[in-house]
């Protein structure tokens, strides 16, 4: 049973790093104002969110549960928007931006 979950979770979480790939090319005019080229739009963004970083507790459906630095844990919820790279795991140290309303931007495995 575990088993089929976690085939389950890597299903969904393949189908959400496909979906923002388009997502990411299609990407929106919201930038820096000027004369930045398409490569520069948005990054400064993207740098400001806040960053959370834990080890993988548990993986739900659309939700990791992470364990902080300071022992405390964190859910990390994705979305259609969020960009996974890697297929984190239960003991994978993973590292996210967070967007205003707690969804994640972006996810990355740690190193």
């Amino acid at each position: 049973m575990k088993t089929l979950a976690a085939f389950a979770v890597i299903a969904l979480l393949c189908g959400l790093i496909g979906a923002s790939v388009g997502l990411a090319d299609s990407g929106s005019s919201q930038g820096k104002p000027g004369n930045a080229s398409p490569s520069e739009v948005g990054k400064g963004a993207e740098m400001d969110l806040p960053t959370v970083q834990g080890q993988v507790l548990k993986i739900e459906a659309n939700t990791l549960i992470i364990q902080t630095g300071g022992g405390g844990q964190t859910r990390l919820k994705l979305d259609g928007e969020s960009k996974v790279e890697g297929q984190p795991k239960v003991g994978d140290r993973v590292e996210a931006q967070m967007s205003s309303d707690g969804h994640v931007k972006n996810l990355k495995l740690a190193r």
